[in-house]
């Protein structure tokens, strides 16, 4: 599965506002994934899962010009 990885935060509150901030713009899923760091956690915000490389490209260009910054493709 293909998704864009918009941020990565270590407060989920932080996560969320991004989140809230997607949900009201992309047309797909937006989820928070929570990975275990040691004593502590990362929640990255992720798009998807996409359904080709057409629509991930075009929300990466949407999230830039949001000036949210440049998404990481991730594949699971």
């Amino acid at each position: 599965n293909l998704y864009l990885q918009v941020g990565a935060f270590q407060s989920r509150d932080n996560a969320e506002r991004l989140r809230e901030k997607l949900l009201n713009q992309a047309s797909v899923a937006v989820q928070i994934v929570k990975a275990t760091l040691g004593d502590g956690a990362l929640y990255r915000v992720r798009l998807g899962p996409m359904e080709n490389v057409e629509q991930a490209d075009s929300l990466s260009k949407l999230i830039n010009q949001l000036g949210l910054g440049v998404p990481h493709v991730v594949i699971n």
